[in-house]
């Protein structure tokens, strides 16, 4: 009988960034012979999609009950623990791989950035999840440094697990059309940034012809500022197109080039050689930016736009720094297996 190992995440939830964690790790589990069990916010759904078992993430009993049938825990991969948005997410996280601690299960805090982590709660519950793990293995520096800083115990820096994912060649051939653009709901980006985004791209020559591409990677959530740059590009008469849930993919490989606000946007657009620029809101995007060797403008300073022009903006990301994230995130799946073996 195969092991059989639980998957703790963001999954099940419509988002582009942790769905395609998720791919990357089952197709990884099944290559090894090893049967996922993902705990979904949206368990048929995800079993439809992966082919795979799937449970509700907030059913505690039952995941308890099935946690004394498995072989390990993984905790990861995304940015689970952070507080940015309240205690919720560590409080949740760090309570599974406590129940797996008590399960007597070996456990992997694997492919996760760390933080922020602005208040005493959640850095203690991170500490507490950190130190229950056997296995650990971040995606950035930062995390990396917040690690030793937090535990003084070994840990790995791997690159996030997308690193690994290859685009099928359908998506490499699609014809190019469009100026992709990623954002999402964020306090610093109200509607006057959101507005100074449409002008930069209005000035971008020939994009009356070529439009925009409005990538929506979060159901329900990026489609709020997404739908106000809709109307700024309506007032502007400049043509545009959605792509929102198993369509994002196709969104950012048919655009031309990708403004991209989201991490995960930004990280497949250097894989498909699709030139970019970044508009970060969080480190993790800033720090990918600065590998990447790409123009990275904060949120908060989208007004600075304005002077800038376009393809003095755009580049392909450095090949040598993708080169080093893709055989960096195959090592940590391959630490991941050595692991679980």
């Amino acid at each position: 009988m195969p092991k059989q190992v639980m998957l703790s995440g963001y999954y099940g939830f419509e988002n582009f960034g942790d769905e395609l964690i998720l791919s990357v790790l089952v197709s990884a589990l099944k290559q090894w012979d090893i049967q996922p069990i993902i705990l979904s916010e949206h368990p048929k759904e995800t079993e439809k999609t992966f082919q795979v078992e799937s449970m509700p993430r907030m059913e505690l009993h039952h995941i308890w009950s099935r946690m004394g049938e498995i072989d390990a825990f993984i905790s990861g991969g995304g940015g689970l623990f952070q507080d940015a948005t309240g205690p919720a997410s560590p409080i949740y996280y760090g309570g599974l791989i406590e129940m797996a601690r008590w399960r007597g299960l070996p456990i992997a805090f694997f492919g996760q950035g760390i933080g922020p982590l602005n208040t005493m709660l959640g850095e203690f519950l991170t500490k507490r999840a950190l130190s229950n793990s056997d296995l650990i293995a971040v995606r950035d520096i930062k995390s990396h440094a917040l690690v030793q800083e937090l535990i003084q115990q070994k840990s790995n820096l791997i690159a996030d697990p997308v690193w690994a994912w290859q685009p099928q060649s359908s998506l490499k051939s699609l014809p190019k059309q469009g100026i992709g653009i990623s954002i999402r709901p964020w306090a610093e980006l109200g509607n006057d940034g959101i507005d100074q985004i449409g002008e930069f791209l209005v000035r971008i020559s020939n994009i009356q012809n070529i439009g925009v591409n409005l990538i929506d990677c979060q159901a329900g959530f990026d489609i709020l500022p997404l739908a106000r740059l809709e109307q700024f590009l309506k007032s502007r008469q400049i043509p545009y197109h959605w792509f929102s849930g198993a369509n994002v993919l196709q969104g950012i490989a048919q655009s031309e080039a990708v403004i991209a606000m989201r991490f995960h946007v930004a990280l497949v657009a250097a894989q498909m050689n699709i030139p970019l620029m970044a508009l970060s809101y969080d480190p993790k995007v800033r720090i990918l930016a600065s590998h990447l060797a790409i123009s990275d403008i904060p949120v908060s300073e989208v007004g600075t736009l304005s002077e800038l022009h376009f393809d003095e903006q755009i580049r392909h990301a450095k090949p040598e720094s993708v080169e080093d994230f893709n055989q960096s995130a195959e090592n940590g799946l391959m630490m991941l297996q050595s692991w679980l073996g």
